[in-house]
């Protein structure tokens, strides 16, 4: 019997009643089903989304970098976990599977790095005469949520 994987919506796992089987392509096993999102689970993703940016736009750096960490480090106590079902749900080889997850560990460890570094950059202006003792500075700040569309052959880096 395989599992079915539910929705995490907001905080909450839900099942749909619409289910897809997630096949092996070199064996062509199913191993899995994933629940489908109907346009109603879409729909409360986003509106909950946007409720928790207001929130999460003012978290200080520190904290954005401590986040970043604790994804990483849960990517790596789950590493073989992730990369056996990268390899089944790709047909990859295990190898290809466990490199794709180091790097996506790595991408968190980076982030968490980058975190640290949002600040931004004063730029002179005066490379004309009009704009000669003015200055200009660039800032970096959250924009809100965003929706991505993303190719399936890195499923776990893509999403890092």
């Amino acid at each position: 019997m395989t599992k079915t994987h539910s929705l995490l919506i907001g905080k909450e796992w839900k099942k749909s009643s619409h289910t897809i089987p997630v096949v092996n392509p070199f064996t062509e096993e199913v191993f899995a089903e994933v629940c489908l999102a109907d346009s109603s689970e879409i729909e409360n993703a986003i509106d909950l989304s946007k409720d928790a940016f207001p929130k999460t736009r003012v978290l200080p750096s520190y904290q954005r970098s401590n986040i970043c960490m604790d994804i990483a480090r849960g990517i790596k106590n789950r590493s073989e976990e992730f990369a056996v079902t990268i390899a089944k749900e790709s047909g990859k080889p295990l190898i290809y599977a466990r490199a794709e997850v180091n790097r996506s560990i790595s991408t968190f460890e980076i982030a968490s790095q980058e975190a640290l570094r949002m600040d931004g950059e004063m730029l002179t202006l005066d490379i004309t005469e009009s704009a000669r003792g003015k200055s200009g500075l660039t800032r970096r700040f959250p924009i809100g949520p965003i929706a991505g569309i993303s190719p399936f052959n890195f499923p776990l880096n893509l999403v890092s």
